[in-house]
């Protein structure tokens, strides 16, 4: 069964969403350039001039940052995962700074029925490819396949038929070998601008149930 799939580019809803997170204080999942997965805090959402103060758990990861990089952030609340792309103002002095988001894409899980309540909670896929490990948020789940959301510009690193390696899906980490080839790369609407949908199809089908 497919998640549903919405894509905002309402600036109130946009800035609901994002007053939610911060107020609430729930954890999000910030993707590196790299694609590795960082969990951070939406600290403050500052309207006045446009800007996101995200608070991560050490320095080290701030000085990882590089100013205006485009990174992806993730954020699960209730069956429902929000997703969008933003810009990377400054690092400091105080918190790194990062763009309000024009986009915003919002995934109900909540249609998965026959998965484990554990890999709805955590709705990333960590993927081999070309010997690198990376971090992608999921958009389908199914018994033949699944498809996760990419950065517009990393589309040259998901050509049809290429074949990856999956570590990881949600809570589920495999300790054999998971195969998987790329059959479709689309736009998530004709509206988007900022990010793609990546379909794989599985040699094999893994067993995702606890």
């Amino acid at each position: 069964m497919s998640a549903l799939i919405k894509i905002t580019q309402n600036s109130n809803d946009i800035r609901k969403v994002l007053e939610k997170i911060s107020s609430k204080n729930y954890p999000i999942d910030f993707i590196t350039e790299k694609n590795k997965r960082i969990n951070s805090i939406l600290n403050t959402l500052d309207e006045d001039n446009g800007v996101l103060h995200i608070k991560f758990q050490n320095d080290e990861t701030t000085q990882l940052l590089k100013e205006n990089r485009l990174y992806t952030i993730g954020c699960a609340i209730d069956g429902t995962t929000y997703n969008f792309v933003t810009k990377c103002i400054d690092t400091g002095p105080y918190s790194p700074r990062f763009s309000v988001p024009s986009e915003l894409t919002i995934i109900d899980k909540r249609n998965y029925k026959r998965y484990s309540t554990d890999t709805l909670n955590n709705p990333y896929l960590n993927l081999l490819i070309d010997e690198e490990e990376q971090t992608f948020m999921l958009s389908d789940l199914s018994q033949g396949g699944l498809s996760f959301i990419i950065p517009i510009e990393q589309q040259e690193n998901f050509e049809r038929d290429k074949t990856v390696i999956i570590k990881r899906i949600g809570s589920k980490t495999f300790k054999n070998e998971v195969r998987a080839k790329v059959v479709h790369l689309s736009t998530l609407s004709e509206i988007i601008e900022t990010q793609m949908k990546v379909g794989l199809q599985y040699e094999e089908a893994p067993k995702l149930d606890n």
